[in-house]
C-alpha cells in the first residue's frame, strides 16, 4: 500500500475534539471498528467501511506515528450496465404481458426491476475504491486523498458517524481568491519561495459565457497566455513545482489533484530492506506527511488560510460502545 498521494483535499478543524490527547490512536482504533469494511454479499450494490492503511501486514485501522494518524476506507461497488439492465426489463415485461394478455402497472414494474436486480447482482463482479486520509500537524489539518469533494465528502460522513462529531471545513483564502493569486503569478511570473510554474493552466474568462482556455505543455509566460489573461481570463487551474520534490495542479477551490513525487524524494527510504514492509510503510508515512504538511505551511504563507475562532471548550472523542461491529452499506442508483 502506497502512502503517497496523489490529491489532496485539505480540511481545518473548526475546535478541538480531543484528536491530541496520548489514547486518541487507541480510541479511536474501537470507533472505527465499528464500521470495520465488509465485502459485498450477493445481493449488494454497495459496502462502505474503514480499512487497515497497511493492509494485510497489519490489523490497526489507524496507522500513527509522531502525533499523525493515517486512516483508510474501501468502497465496494457493483454496478450493472443502464443500457443492458433495461433491455433485459424490456424483455421480462413483456413475456409477463404477453402471459398475462394485459400490461403491468407501476407497482408491477418496479418489483419486476427488484426480481432482477436480486437475479443480477450476484453474478457482478465488485469494484474496490480506496480512500486514505492524513490527520496531520497536530491535528490541525485533515487531509483527504481524493480527486473529487464527493469522494472526500463521502469519507468525513462516515468518519463523522464513526466518531459521532467532525467539525471540519475546506480550507480557503482570506487575503484573495485563489484564482486571483494564481493569475498574478502567471502575470507577473513571481511566485512565492519554493514554488515554480508548471506547463499547464486552464484559464476561465470572468464573463458569464466567456470562453476557457486550456494549455498544456506550453510556456505560461508566453504573449500568446499572458494576452488572454489581459482579455479578462483568470488561471483557475496551475501546475506547480515545489521545492523540486513535488508536482501537482493546484485549482481555484485549493484543491490539489495530479501529485507526483520525485523519485529522489520517494527513494530516500531504500536502506530499508522491501522485505520489511512495516518498517518501509513506517518511513515512508513519516516522509509523506512531513512533506505534506511542509507543503501546506507553504501555501498557507501564500494563500493565508481562514482560522476558526471558537469559544467552545474542547471535547474528546466518545467512549467506544460495547455492540457488535457493523458497516455502512448505501444505496447505488442503477
Amino acid at each position: 500500500m502506497s502512502v503517497f498521494p496523489k490529491s489532496l483535499i485539505i480540511y481545518t478543524f473548526s475546535r478541538d475534539i480531543g484528536l491530541t490527547q496520548p489514547d486518541t490512536a487507541d480510541k479511536l482504533e474501537k470507533l472505527l471498528a465499528e464500521f470495520k469494511f465488509q465485502p459485498c454479499g450477493g445481493t449488494d450494490k454497495v459496502k462502505f467501511g474503514f480499512t487497515q492503511p497497511m493492509g494485510e501486514e497489519s490489523d490497526l485501522l489507524v496507522h500513527s506515528a509522531d502525533g499523525n494518524m493515517m486512516i483508510s476506507a474501501m468502497k465496494q461497488t457493483k454496478t450493472i450496465s443502464p443500457a443492458a439492465f433495461n433491455k433485459k426489463l424490456r424483455a421480462k415485461q413483456k413475456e409477463v404481458e404477453e402471459r398475462e394478455q394485459r400490461p403491468l402497472n407501476k407497482r408491477e414494474i418496479d418489483n419486476l426491476k427488484d426480481e432482477l436486480l436480486i437475479d443480477l447482482l450476484p453474478s457482478v463482479l465488485p469494484v474496490d475504491k480506496r480512500t486514505n486520509a492524513y490527520i496531520i500537524n497536530n491535528a490541525q489539518y485533515l487531509v483527504i486523498d481524493a480527486a473529487t469533494h464527493k469522494a472526500a465528502e463521502d469519507f468525513t460522513a462516515l468518519l463523522r458517524k464513526a466518531i459521532g462529531s467532525l467539525p471540519v471545513t475546506p480550507i480557503e483564502c482570506t487575503k484573495s481568491a485563489a484564482e486571483t493569486v494564481m493569475t498574478e503569478w502567471v502575470k507577473s511570473g513571481e511566485m512565492p519561495a519554493g514554488f515554480t510554474l508548471g506547463t499547464n493552466a486552464v484559464l476561465k474568462s470572468v464573463l458569464e459565457e466567456g470562453g476557457v482556455i486550456r494549455c498544456k505543455n506550453q510556456d505560461l509566460a508566453s504573449d500568446e497566455v499572458l494576452k488572454h489573461i489581459e482579455n479578462d481570463k483568470m488561471v483557475v487551474q496551475l501546475s506547480l513545482d515545489w521545492q523540486e520534490r513535488i508536482t501537482f495542479t493546484i485549482k481555484e477551490d485549493l484543491s490539489i489533484t495530479s501529485m507526483k513525487f520525485s523519485d529522489e524524494l520517494k527513494d530516500e527510504n531504500d536502506d530499508i530492506p522491501r522485505e520489511d514492509q512495516a518498517a518501509r510503510f513506517d518511513a515512508d508515512f513519516a516522509l509523506a506527511v512531513g512533506e505534506i504538511n511542509a507543503l501546506i505551511t507553504d501555501f498557507d504563507k501564500t494563500f493565508e488560510f481562514y482560522r476558526h475562532e471558537n469559544d467552545m471548550a474542547p471535547s474528546q472523542l466518545p467512549e467506544p460502545a460495547p455492540k457488535e461491529s457493523k458497516d455502512l452499506i448505501e444505496e447505488a442508483s442503477l
